[in-house]
């Protein structure tokens, strides 16, 4: 999981997004926002050796630090 969020953070510096470095920030939710955008262009996230993705699942990753209001179809992956 730690090196699924460093992942993420280095996505949102490389690209730029200007709320990254909020302490409240939520990186997840910036990052899948941007990739949503779409003056971006279109985007594909691919996960290389990502051997167990339970904890996609078993992790509530779309709140992490942020209020459980969050839209809950952002971040579950694709079967």
């Amino acid at each position: 999981m730690a090196r699924f969020g460093q992942s993420y953070r280095d996505i949102a510096d490389k690209v730029k997004i200007s709320e990254r470095q909020s302490p409240n920030a939520n990186i997840f939710k910036l990052v899948y926002n941007w990739l949503q955008d779409c003056k971006i262009g279109k985007w594909l996230l691919i996960l290389d050796n990502f051997d167990d993705a339970r904890f996609l699942l078993e992790t509530n990753l779309h709140t992490q630090g942020q209020p459980s209001n969050s839209d809950s179809r952002a971040f579950k992956p694709l079967r």
